[in-house]
């Protein structure tokens, strides 16, 4: 199943992007418009939560399916968007950022961290295929919760290698498991 048989249903939905880097989101945009949903943005975590707050009190079933948010921003880290929205509704939340301590210096790749899943993702930031891979992803455990059954698909089995191994996985949940808890 692809990544457009697998939207259907969510098309026309909201996504909030928050990130100060108007290049990394005009990268997700694209993607993320180009499969249907609707994107919003916010520079920074003032905004972004004012819109995470804003948007519980939606009646029409017009709120956000997922948050995608830098690690570090100028005024609130993304932990504290995660707390906020997490706090709100129960919504897949997207941590990225090339500085967080989930960053790989060997290959300048970033690990993106998928809340409150326990998902984690390796490349680079503004690629399509990252933000390909992460939706997916999200999508998938999205549409299990929503239909209470699991998609198979191959292209989400992903593999850690021997730096990401099981250990690094817990170690790493572990430094987020106060943000990870609703």
């Amino acid at each position: 199943m692809d990544i457009k048989e697998k939207i259907s249903g969510l098309e026309t939905k909201k996504v909030l992007i928050v990130d100060p880097s108007e290049e990394n989101f005009f990268a997700a945009k694209e993607y993320l418009e180009g499969v249907g949903l609707r994107v919003d943005y916010a520079s920074d975590s003032k905004k972004a939560i004012e819109m995470i707050q804003g948007d519980q009190f939606s009646n029409n079933g017009d709120w956000y399916q997922f948050v995608f948010s830098d690690y570090k921003l100028e005024t609130l880290e993304g932990a504290e968007i995660t707390k906020k929205a997490l706090e709100n509704s129960v919504r897949p939340v997207i941590i990225t950022e090339k500085d967080s301590p989930l960053r790989n210096y060997e290959n300048n790749t970033s690990e993106i961290l998928i809340l409150p899943y326990g998902k984690i993702l390796q490349g680079k930031k503004n690629d399509p295929m990252i933000w390909e891979r992460t939706l997916q992803m999200t999508l998938d455990y999205f549409l299990n919760r929503l239909n209470q059954r699991y998609f198979n698909s191959v292209s989400l089995s992903h593999q850690f290698s021997a730096r990401n191994s099981s250990h690094f996985l817990e170690r790493t949940l572990d430094r987020y498991k106060d943000i990870s808890s609703p």
